[in-house]
C-alpha cells in the first residue's frame, strides 16, 4: 500500500468482527496458508470467526456519601485473548546513546506495573512488553510520508507546508487526559488538536516534522504559590514519518 500499489480490499478477509484485516489465502489441501495458519489458534468454531479481543460492559454502582442513595454506571473494558495485545514502534536517536534505550525500557517496566488507561487501582491496564528489532517497509523515491504517531505541528508555516500542497489526507483527533504523576494526579492536561496516526502529507520521510507540545494545566502556570510542587507537562507531537508513494 505504501508503495502504491492497489490492494484488493474483501470483507471475508476480515477477522474479529470485521475490525482486524488480514491476508487470507486460497486453502491448500484443505488447509489455510499463510497469516490465515498462524491465526489458527485464534479461531472461535462455534461462531467461526477469528477473535483476539472481546470487549465487556459491566454495572457499577455509585453511593451519595450524605445519603447513602444509589446511582447505578456502567464501565466498558477490553480483555485480549492469550497471545495478543498491543504493539508500537520507536526509533531511537543513535546520538543518544544504548543507554537512552534502557532507560525508556526501564519507564515501560515502571508503567506496566502501574498500568494505563482506566480503572487501574482496581488492577486494569497492567502489562508485560518484549522487545524486538524491525525493519519498516518504505516506498523508494517517495515524495510523501505517512505517520504511524500523532502529529502536532510546530507552528504555522509547518502546518501550511503539511496541508497546503501536494495531496494531503489526514484526520483531525483531540487528545487530552489527566496528569498521571503524584503532584497533579487530580489535574487534567490541556486539549491538543493533533494529525491522527495514518495521515499522509507531502515531504520527505527523513523530517522529523511535529513538536513537544506543553499541556501544563492551567491552575499550574496562573498559581504563584512555590511551595506547590510542580512541573511542565509535555505531549508528545512528532511524527513517525514512514515513505509513501501516491498514485498521480
Amino acid at each position: 500500500m505504501i508503495g502504491g500499489e492497489p490492494l484488493t480490499f474483501d470483507k471475508s478477509s476480515c477477522g474479529n468482527h470485521g475490525k482486524i484485516w488480514f491476508e487470507r489465502k486460497p486453502l491448500v489441501d484443505g488447509k489455510p496458508v499463510g497469516e490465515e495458519k498462524e491465526l489458527k489458534p485464534f479461531l472461535e468454531a462455534a461462531q467461526n470467526e477469528y477473535e483476539f479481543w472481546s470487549t465487556q460492559v459491566r454495572p457499577r454502582v455509585a453511593l451519595d456519601r450524605v445519603n447513602s442513595a444509589s446511582q447505578i454506571w456502567h464501565i466498558g473494558s477490553v480483555h485480549f485473548h492469550r497471545g495478543c495485545g498491543l504493539w508500537f514502534a520507536a526509533d531511537f536517536n543513535s546520538k543518544l546513546g544504548p543507554d537512552f534505550r534502557q532507560k525508556f525500557e526501564s519507564c515501560l517496566r515502571l508503567l506496566g506495573d502501574t498500568g494505563i488507561g482506566g480503572e487501574r487501582g482496581g488492577g486494569y491496564g497492567l502489562f508485560e512488553f518484549t522487545s524486538s528489532v524491525q525493519a519498516l517497509p518504505s516506498a523508494s523515491n517517495a515524495k510523501a510520508f505517512l505517520t504511524l504517531a500523532p502529529l502536532c505541528p510546530r507552528n504555522a508555516d509547518e502546518l501550511n507546508r503539511l496541508v497546503g500542497g501536494g495531496d494531503p489526507f489526514y484526520e483531525i483527533i483531540t487528545r487530552r487526559g489527566w496528569i498521571s504523576s503524584r503532584e497533579g494526579s487530580t489535574l487534567r492536561r490541556k486539549t491538543v488538536w493533533m494529525f491522527s496516526e495514518g495521515s499522509v502529507f507531502p515531504g520527505s520521510d527523513s523530517t522529523r516534522a511535529g513538536a513537544l507540545t506543553r499541556v501544563t494545566p492551567k491552575i499550574w502556570e496562573e498559581d504563584a504559590n512555590d511551595a506547590l510542587e510542580k512541573h511542565p507537562v509535555f505531549r508528545y507531537g512528532y511524527a513517525f514519518p514512514v515513505g509513501f508513494k501516491q498514485e498521480a
